[in-house]
């Protein structure tokens, strides 16, 4: 069995990307008190090393090279951490294998996916294992899924309906941005 070596609390892969980047920025701004122990991970040390050059705030990450396409480099990421949060998609396509890492490491994970579909056979593929092991996942935690789940939430709390039971059939939401 794996077991973490948990050097970092929180490592944010896929760290370069636009959603990346905004956790990583957020994270350095809003760390007060005992700073979170975190790393920024991608494929490119250029890039993140850019990355880190650029981050506001007084939280200087580490930096750790991990490719979705190199299992070794994702289990030893994931082997180094307490949290994976994934910023990179399509998780279609290159998520698996870093949600694999995290659950056979024992690392949680969290990502910001929208894509329901993947989520659920995720789900069915490593549920067990994950539960097995005692590894949290988290997905759907970017902005196209919040706004529903809190509205939802909501809309059930104002109803008096219980958190578990399935009076509420149908839901639709829709966001509207004025820039």
């Amino acid at each position: 069995m794996m077991m973490p070596l948990e050097e970092f609390d929180l490592v944010i892969f896929g760290a370069t990307g636009n959603a990346g980047w905004a956790v990583c920025n957020h994270l350095a701004l809003k760390q007060r008190g005992e700073p979170v122990k975190w790393a920024v991970a991608g494929r490119n040390r250029a890039k993140l090393e850019a990355l880190v050059a650029k981050l506001d705030g007084t939280s200087v990450p580490a930096i750790v090279i991990a490719d979705s396409g190199d299992e070794a480099s994702l289990l030893s990421m994931a082997m180094r951490a307490k949290v994976v949060f994934s910023a990179a998609g399509p998780y279609s396509l290159i998520g698996e294998p870093v949600l694999a890492a995290c659950i056979e490491a024992g690392a949680h994970y969290a990502d910001i996916t929208g894509e329901v579909n993947w989520v659920g056979a995720m789900e069915k593929k490593y549920g067990v294992r994950a539960t097995e092991k005692g590894v949290c996942i988290a997905s759907l935690c970017g902005y196209d899924c919040i706004p529903s789940e809190v509205s939802i939430f909501a809309a059930r709390a104002e109803l008096k309906l219980p958190p578990k039971r399935e009076e509420l059939f149908f839901a639709e939401s829709v966001v509207s941005i004025k820039v």
